[in-house]
């Protein structure tokens, strides 16, 4: 696990890199700030949990989870259902006179 976990890092750094420092720089700070990191780790487990004979995790399950780091559930959630909602978006639920 120690293994993926460090390749996944690796992967996380080299998939922000860009051509433009300033873009690698801004998405530097993301990983920097500590998060991206739980859903490939989650990613990880769950194939060596499913894997009929768990070892080293592969190259395709490390992209894979780092690939899901990168999605925010949010934008799905909110942009799902847009068209039945009652509330607009970003209005909390349950609080009087709002």
């Amino acid at each position: 696990m120690a293994d993926a976990l460090a390749r996944t890092e690796a992967e996380l750094r080299a998939v922000v890199e860009s051509d433009e420092p300033f873009l690698t720089e801004v998405a530097r700070h993301l990983i920097d700030a500590g998060g991206k990191r739980v859903r490939p780790a989650l990613t990880v487990t769950a194939a060596q949990v499913l894997d009929s004979e768990p070892g080293t995790a592969t190259t395709d399950v490390v992209r894979g989870g780092v690939t899901s780091s990168w999605y925010r559930d949010p934008w799905w959630t909110n942009s799902t259902g847009c068209a039945e909602r009652k509330r607009p978006l970003g209005k909390p639920r349950g609080h009087p006179g709002r």
